[in-house]
């Protein structure tokens, strides 16, 4: 079973979009997934109460309650355990971090969003944990990837290969309780998705 995630200390940045879609991706591929939401937002718990089918399992937790809910995720043979964490909460973060195989740190493109990221990358080296930097909400010009990768490059991050672009259908997907590969597998987004989902994938083929 492996245990990602995803973490950002500034609000905004797609944590639980990311989450969401992923499990949605590992559960159509037949890898069940738990999707543990610690954002008292409960934005990913809220998309599960309206979503009509009954996986991926999503919980709200607090982080005291992860250890317990991981090692009844790995009784049941789980292949993920995804952890949406909450913004501006280092404690839970650095728990996640912790526990976790990989951390995924969503980062939209601005210069404030990668500034911010430098206090997720240091909750990941006090873990001593891989973290990958996922460029998310990315608008199509391939100067501004390009200057956004140098940036946090520069500053320690390891920035994955695979994008995710600014689409209205991660919006209209969330809305009606579903993933971007439920609401249409031949968009972009869900190319995307499914690009994220073979790297982490990957994690767990090495892992054996």
């Amino acid at each position: 079973m492996i245990k990602i995630a995803i973490i950002s200390q500034k609000g905004g940045a797609g944590k639980t979009t990311l989450a969401i879609n992923l499990a949605v991706e590992a559960e159509r591929t037949n890898l069940s997934s738990l999707l543990i939401d610690l954002d008292p937002q409960s934005s990913a718990t809220e998309w599960s109460d309206i979503r009509e089918q009954d996986y991926p399992v999503v919980l709200s937790a607090h982080a005291s309650r992860m250890d317990k809910l991981i090692q009844k995720a790995e009784v049941n043979n789980a292949s993920f355990v995804f952890i949406d964490t909450a913004p501006h909460s280092e404690n839970a973060a650095l728990e996640s971090a912790k526990i976790a195989d990989l951390v995924l740190i969503p980062c939209r493109a601005g210069i404030l969003d990668i500034k911010a990221i430098q206090s997720s990358l240091n909750i990941c080296n006090l873990a001593q944990v891989k973290a990958l930097v996922i460029l998310n909400a990315l608008p199509s010009q391939r100067t501004i990837e390009k200057e956004a990768r140098q940036a946090i490059e520069k500053i320690g991050g390891n920035v994955c290969e695979y994008t995710v672009g600014q689409r209205i259908i991660f919006s209209h997907a969330m809305t009606a309780g579903l993933g971007v590969v439920e609401f249409d597998v031949n968009s972009k987004a869900s190319r995307e998705i499914q690009n994220i989902f073979e790297l982490i994938n990957q994690v767990k083929k090495d892992a054996k």
